[in-house]
C-alpha cells in the first residue's frame, strides 16, 4: 500500500512537472507574438466597414490580447448578430462576423432620420437613404441599441403584415392608433395592441367587400374613400 502511494505521488509530481514546463511553451507565444494582420473571414459589411479601425488598434497589441479585446468589443456591438475571433497561423486573427438584418424603418418627420430596426426591435442605426421606409412617427425618434417602445414595434410588425396583402402608400404611428392608407384612398385605424392576424384579416375582408361594393355601383376604384377604424369590437366604417 505504501509502494502504491509513493508511485501515485510520483506520477502527479511528474504530470505537474510536465504541465509546468509545457504549459508557458503553449500559452507564451500567444502572449508576447504581435498581431501581424487582422482579416474578414465572412462577408460582413460591419466586419468591412470596421477592419481598418481594428487593424490600427490592435498593430502592437499581442495575439492573445488582440483575441479577446476583439471578442468584447464585437460582443457589445449592436450591428453584430454573432462572431468568432480566430488565430490564423502564423500571425493574423481572422473575424468571422454575421450582421444583424435590418428588417424595419422607420421614418422621423421632426429629424428627418430613418431609424433602421432588427427584427427584435432594436435599432441599429440612423440614415439618410432616402424615402425606403414603413412607418411615419412623429419625434426625435430612437438612439442607436435602444428597443423601440412595444407599441411602436407592433405597429411596425402589423404594418410589415398588411403590406404582404394589401397595397399601402403610407403608415403613420401615433401615440394611441396606427393609421394605414391605401392606394384606393382608404386609409384604417389600427389599435397598438392585439391580435395582429385577426386585425390584418378583418381589414382585408372589409376592404374587398368595399371594392365589390364600388364595382357593383359603377364607381371608379378610389373614389370614394372610407375610414375604417378597427379599434372597437364591431368595426367602425365612415
Amino acid at each position: 500500500m505504501s509502494r502504491l502511494k509513493s508511485n501515485s505521488r510520483k506520477t502527479f509530481l511528474f504530470k505537474a512537472f510536465l504541465v509546468t514546463i509545457l504549459l508557458p511553451l503553449i500559452i507564451s507565444p500567444l502572449h508576447f507574438i504581435k498581431v501581424r494582420n487582422i482579416e474578414c473571414g465572412t462577408e460582413s459589411d460591419y466586419c468591412l466597414e470596421n477592419i481598418d479601425k481594428y487593424k490600427a488598434k490592435y498593430e502592437n497589441t499581442s495575439l492573445f490580447s488582440a483575441k479577446r479585446m476583439l471578442e468584447k468589443e464585437l460582443e457589445n456591438e449592436v450591428k453584430v448578430d454573432s462572431y468568432m475571433v480566430n488565430y490564423k497561423p502564423p500571425f493574423d486573427i481572422s473575424l468571422n462576423v454575421r450582421d444583424k438584418i435590418v428588417k424595419y424603418r422607420i421614418y422621423s418627420r421632426d429629424t428627418g432620420k430613418i431609424a433602421l430596426i432588427d427584427v427584435s426591435g432594436y435599432v441599429l442605426e440612423e440614415s439618410d437613404e432616402g424615402n425606403n421606409y414603413y412607418l411615419i412617427i412623429d419625434g426625435v425618434g430612437y438612439e442607436v441599441g435602444s428597443k423601440i417602445k412595444e407599441e411602436l414595434f407592433f405597429s411596425l410588425r402589423l404594418t410589415d403584415d398588411v403590406r404582404k396583402r394589401l397595397t399601402v402608400s403610407y403608415a403613420f404611428f401615433k401615440s394611441a392608433h396606427l393609421e394605414v392608407g391605401l392606394n384606393d384612398g382608404n386609409r384604417i385605424i389600427f389599435p397598438t395592441n392585439g391580435d395582429r392576424k385577426l386585425l390584418v384579416g378583418s381589414a382585408v375582408f372589409i376592404v374587398k367587400n368595399l371594392r365589390a361594393a364600388d364595382s357593383d355601383l359603377g364607381r371608379i376604384a378610389g373614389s370614394n374613400e372610407n375610414i375604417i377604424d378597427l379599434r372597437y369590437k364591431n368595426p367602425v366604417i365612415k
